[in-house]
């Protein structure tokens, strides 16, 4: 499993990218995006490649391969969206989110 920390609200926080390898690495391929700092060119082909994305607001989105399977939250109220571009207009979609642990 390759998971991916998309840094959001946290600003690329040292702290919150040492939890995220620290929670993964015994299981995983950890890695993550830095948006303020970013060194990678090809968002879309780098998320791509991920199972796992994680956003620090406690959402996460699964993937099969590159089809979206879930979006799951380690807390209540964690929410995951879907945007797009549709004919020249950005459309943001809430995608239902399955809390951890129930």
């Amino acid at each position: 499993m390759i998971p991916v920390a998309l840094s959001t609200a946290g600003g690329d926080s040292d702290a919150s990218v040492v939890d995220f390898y620290t929670a993964f690495a015994d299981r995983a391929e950890p890695r993550h995006l830095a948006l303020f700092a970013r060194t990678i060119g090809d968002l879309d082909a780098f998320l791509r490649e991920q199972d796992l994305v994680y956003a620090d607001d406690g959402a996460a989105l699964v993937y099969h391969g590159t089809d979206l399977h879930e979006a799951v939250g380690q807390v209540a109220g964690a929410g995951a969206f879907r945007v797009e571009a549709v004919d020249g207009q950005i459309r943001e979609a809430a995608l239902p989110v399955r809390e951890l642990g129930s």
